[in-house]
């Protein structure tokens, strides 16, 4: 099957990238190292898997684990968790942590960046769950039934999560 002439795979693959928001993932980063204050709201709320980009999902592992050992948040101590989980080099290096900072305009639209985060999270989650119904549904082994409660399942799962 296709959508406008492309295949699924492709139509899916160009979804998912409109739907990684690596400037708003880069912004929260930066206005937690730049203002910690901001940490404890966001933390509530954003999980590494919420990060669409895996050397984010490093970076706020660092942040969170700094929060919860309550060690200052900011860009030395976030670098030196980093380097001593051996990790930085993944976490897109020294200079990529530092650029998180210099990208970021201001700590106190922190809380936007987050619900950007937070949303395309919901949105890439909801696309696995159609994509996993999409595979179900061509299933004709599987009682309709069946299909029936777990999309049920699947669109229940992702909607806890708003």
């Amino acid at each position: 099957m296709t959508m406008n002439g492309r295949t699924d795979e492709a139509a899916i693959a160009l979804i998912q990238t409109a739907t990684m928001p690596l400037e708003a993932e880069q912004q929260v980063l930066g206005a937690v190292m730049i203002d910690s204050s901001t940490a404890p709201r966001l933390l509530a709320r954003i999980k590494p898997h919420d990060f669409s980009k895996h050397a984010h999902m490093l970076i706020w592992d660092a942040v969170a684990d700094l929060y919860t050992r309550q060690e200052p948040i900011d860009l030395l101590t976030v670098i030196d968790t980093l380097r001593i989980r051996g990790t930085l080099d993944d976490a897109g290096s020294e200079s990529y942590v530092s650029e998180l900072i210099a990208c970021t305009p201001t700590a106190s639209h922190a809380a936007y960046y987050g619900r950007r985060v937070l949303e395309s999270s919901i949105r890439r989650q909801l696309m696995a769950a159609a994509q996993d119904i999409y595979k179900a549904a061509g299933n004709t082994h599987l009682d309709l039934t069946d299909l029936f409660a777990q999309t049920n399942e699947q669109i229940n799962k992702v909607s806890t999560l708003r």
